[in-house]
């Protein structure tokens, strides 16, 4: 009896030793993940691949799009049909990014070139600002 008493506290010891390298190591992972967890940073690829779902949060409540020769306030909820309409016609290809900077007013910016499965390309810029510590796209535009 003492040897199957002792075996299953080795046993608990183990799992005990095992769950927390795991732990430990789950945790390592989070605190290393790469960047691009920003809206700055996975703007570039949600155009490249016409996720407009994806963009909605770094969207904010109000924003302003430019569709080629069309511009207007409207809500993110407006935007997101904007979008996907814009993007069922012009199918992304590719999406260069030219400039990342930041504006005088405090706000930050993307310049790229989004070219479309048809060959027409859009000088694309996005610009956001910082609203409750996260930056959200205020201004849109694929002219």
């Amino acid at each position: 009896m003492n040897t199957d008493y002792s075996r299953k506290i080795i046993s608990l010891r183990a799992s005990l030793i095992v769950f927390s390298l795991i732990a430990l190591v789950a945790t390592t992972l989070r605190a290393q993940a790469p960047a691009g967890t920003s809206a700055l940073d996975r703007m570039p690829n949600l155009l490249k691949t016409a996720d407009f779902r994806g963009m909605l949060p770094y969207l904010n409540s109000n924003l302003e799009i430019a569709l080629q020769d069309r511009k207007q306030t409207c809500t993110r909820s407006q935007a997101e049909v904007m979008l996907r309409n814009f993007f069922m016609k012009h199918p992304p290809k590719d999406f260069k990014l030219i400039h990342k900077g930041s504006s005088g007013q405090g706000g930050e910016y993307l310049m790229g070139t989004l070219t479309s499965t048809t060959g027409t390309t859009f000088r694309t810029t996005i610009v956001f600002f910082e609203k409750n510590g996260q930056d959200l796209v205020h201004q849109l535009r694929f002219e």
